[in-house]
């Protein structure tokens, strides 16, 4: 273990987080081997969430005993504000309201589901979840700390878009459906969803789904994200609002790393996409800043930019992005393998301590309408790749005086990937 200081340096390259157990009382952050740089975590919650010390709560006014499953008919008696205790052993499926519930971590205490409703704040710690998955809703907050959701036949964790969320060394893995769903709002303040060392493992549509949130994520992972009935494979799916997203690793899913639509978005420091299909894709509207990023093994693009999108990429690489096929005008096919695309009058600012190499088709494929400055550095084989700038108008993008540039007329441009 590694006590968390003013700053954690852990060297860079890619790799996982360690195993060990994250005790309750104590500041100290579960080990990073090689996969992922950041100065204060390591993505990812442990595999063993909570100790024994999740069953202790001194904040609690009233707490009721339930010694074990056959005594749950007592969580009915207990009033609005209360903890309740939960012994050892296997419960069935519980629906609880404004009722904080304890556990003495997932190996002992085990539900079938978990329904909450919130008006007020409620705590659930150190317990395991399992087929039915965790529902929440209401207008209050819930916490989820020290607990793990494994094999939720559906969304492991699913919440309405009125409840503020927030999962603490949690653990989601080999679930049936989305990680974690929000659902869409029909209007007002955006609402706080807070995931801090969590891991989403093997979940299916997409790891994370959110919409209409004001979402921060610290020390997050999500891996292995595979498609559903022909749906995403996404790791994060971000619809509206806003994100902050430092120390995160995305890694190994089926489709993007992220896809973000009508988002204004903070990644880093310390974002990381291993392994998608693209790497990151700003969906029109879109606003991003990437700072101390690395986005490696895309398919397809590494970073997408859409129509009216804009990006702010500093102190970062994007490395290894191979081809992919994608159905091109009539019938035909193209093979698409850009390390940026930004397309039409989207805002690019990439500054010059961004490298670009291994870029199977081209190192970027801008357009003569995109504002800003196109300062990146190749490297390796890249350099001799010219940037392609495609368009009819007056180009309106500042390039670094030693790119290679192809022009090519609109009506030979080079097909893009396709933005929300």
């Amino acid at each position: 273990m590694r006590r968390v200081g003013s700053l954690l340096l852990v060297a860079l390259a890619f790799g996982g987080c360690g195993t060990r157990a994250l005790p309750e009382t104590t500041s100290e952050v579960p080990d990073c081997d090689a996969r992922v740089v950041d100065r204060n975590l390591c993505p990812g919650a442990p595999p063993v969430v909570c100790q024994g010390t999740c069953a202790v709560d001194p904040d609690c006014a009233t707490t009721l005993e339930v010694p074990g499953p056959a005594e749950v008919d007592r969580l009915r008696a207990a009033p609005r504000g209360a903890c309740a205790r939960l012994g050892d052993g296997d419960y069935p499926a519980l629906s609880i309201e404004d009722v904080s519930l304890y556990g003495a971590g997932e190996a002992r205490v085990r539900l079938r589901g978990l329904e909450v409703n919130s008006t007020e704040r409620v705590r659930i710690r150190g317990l395991l979840v399992g087929a039915q998955g965790v529902s929440v809703r209401g207008t209050g907050e819930v916490v989820l700390q020290g607990v793990r959701v494994l094999g939720a036949t559906g969304t492991s964790v699913h919440a309405t878009p009125t409840v503020r969320l927030a999962l603490d060394r949690v653990t989601i893995e080999d679930g049936g459906g989305f990680g974690l769903m929000r659902e869409c709002s029909t209007g007002g303040a955006l609402v706080d969803v807070t995931l801090t060392h969590v891991r989403v493992v093997n979940t299916r549509g997409a790891g994370l789904l959110l919409c209409d949130a004001a979402t921060s994520l610290r020390g997050v992972l999500v891996d292995r994200t595979l498609a559903k009935d022909f749906v995403h494979g996404r790791a994060i799916d971000l619809q509206g609002g806003t994100l902050s997203a430092t120390a995160t690793l995305l890694s190994n899913g089926t489709e993007a790393g992220l896809v973000a639509s009508s988002l204004v978005a903070t990644l880093g420091p310390g974002f990381y996409v291993d392994g998608h299909q693209p790497g990151v894709v700003l969906g029109k509207a879109s606003q991003a800043s990437l700072n101390e990023f690395a986005i490696k093994g895309a398919r397809g693009a590494g970073l997408v930019v859409g129509t009216s999108g804009r990006a702010v990429v500093s102190k970062g690489s994007i490395d290894a992005v191979a081809l992919v096929a994608v159905p091109s005008g009539a019938g035909g096919v193209a093979q698409i393998g850009d390390c940026i695309e930004a397309a039409g009058s989207a805002h690019v600012e990439v500054a010059p301590d961004v490298f670009l190499s291994g870029c199977a088709r081209r190192p970027a494929v801008l357009d003569t309408a995109n504002t800003g400055r196109f300062l990146a550095r190749l490297r390796g084989p890249d350099p001799a790749h010219p940037v392609v700038l495609q368009g009819d108008g007056p180009t309106s993008i500042v390039l670094a005086p030693d790119l290679v540039v192809e022009k090519r007329p609109r009506a030979a441009a080079l097909p893009l990937l396709a933005t929300p």
